[in-house]
């Protein structure tokens, strides 16, 4: 059994897939697996990938018809072998001694999850690391409850045993789906450590899904996303503990307001008012409030305006809660 299996997913990537699948097969540590999913590929990717699983032993090659980014995932971790699942994007690479470090860190602190850092995504703010660490999930998640509003899997290393004991999968034919995995891990966890390393490569392209230009078909996708991702924090979050709570419910209003946003005609915003009842009808107030403030907040924030609004907004929460 390898120490580390890494899954990666394969959509139409030729002009980036040679760079990734170098940058794992030429791991200082050797003890590894690496799953190549084809989901259907129309160009080269395919033919790529079948090259480097003829060279190399350690590579495991499926190809399936397209299923999308999470029913690939889902089927590569049900054919890991690995002790711990990395996840890399065949558009992104690694450095050579990811694998290594983590094994390092692995070999003292035996955890469920370890987190790592990006070494060029411009669009997400560096992860503040707590005193206590390794901690429980929902212990970071009380530290810093916006974990849940960034953050992508290929920044952690999962116990394979973990996920398939707490059932922990993607859910499918959704955009976004990050978001629930993470959660459900942090969730799960009892054992999470931080790390500082840069490991990751992260590469932005304008031709992927997420950063596509905006169009009907997208918006009506973002939209379905977004209530499968408001339905899963709905459900998990009638069991958690109340501080926990609060963190979910918020992610609730978060993705009921970009929802409304994406919303094109008032026909589709009246659905969406009404697909959402049943989660918005739980949630407080104060908290679709903030949300709503948030982007104001944002641009105050660069204006000497804003001690004026921490102010009156200190006055109207005492208030509040008198």
């Amino acid at each position: 059994m390898p120490f580390f299996s890494i899954i990666i997913p394969i959509y139409n990537v030729e002009k980036y897939l040679k760079e990734c699948l170098d940058s794992a097969v030429f791991q200082t540590f050797r003890d590894i697996e690496i799953i190549c999913i084809n989901d259907g590929s129309s160009d080269k990717s395919g033919e790529i990938a079948k090259e480097y699983a003829e060279k190399d032993s350690r590579i495991l090659l499926i190809h399936q018809e397209n299923q999308g980014l999470s029913m690939a995932r889902n089927n590569a971790i049900a054919r890991a072998t690995g002790k711990y699942i990395i996840f890399l994007d065949s558009d992104d690479y690694i450095e050579k001694n990811l694998c290594e470090k983590l094994y390092e860190i692995l070999q003292k602190n035996p955890v469920d999850i370890v987190k790592y850092k990006t070494i060029n995504h411009d669009r997400q703010t560096p992860y503040p690391i707590p005193p206590k660490n390794p901690l429980s999930g929902k212990e970071y998640m009380l530290f810093y409850p916006n974990c849940l509003g960034s953050g992508c899997v290929w920044l952690f290393a999962v116990n394979r045993e973990f996920l398939l004991t707490k059932n922990i999968t993607f859910i499918p034919d959704i955009i976004y789906e990050d978001m629930t995995f993470i959660a459900h891990i942090l969730l799960e966890s009892q054992t999470f450590l931080l790390t500082d390393n840069p490991l990751y490569f992260y590469r932005v392209r304008e031709d992927s899904i997420t950063n596509a230009p905006p169009s009907s078909e997208k918006n009506l996708l973002s939209i379905k996303s977004y209530f499968e991702i408001a339905k899963f924090f709905y459900n998990i979050a009638q069991n958690m503990p109340e501080k926990i709570q609060k963190i979910l419910l918020q992610q609730i209003a978060i993705y009921y307001n970009l929802s409304l946003q994406k919303c094109d005609n008032p026909k589709i915003m009246k659905q969406t008012k009404k697909d959402f009842k049943i989660f918005t009808a739980h949630i407080p107030k104060r908290i679709h409030l903030q949300i709503f403030l948030q982007p104001f907040k944002n641009f105050l924030k660069k204006t000497p305006l804003y001690p004026i609004f921490r102010f009156f907004k200190s006055k109207i929460k005492r208030k509040t809660f008198q």
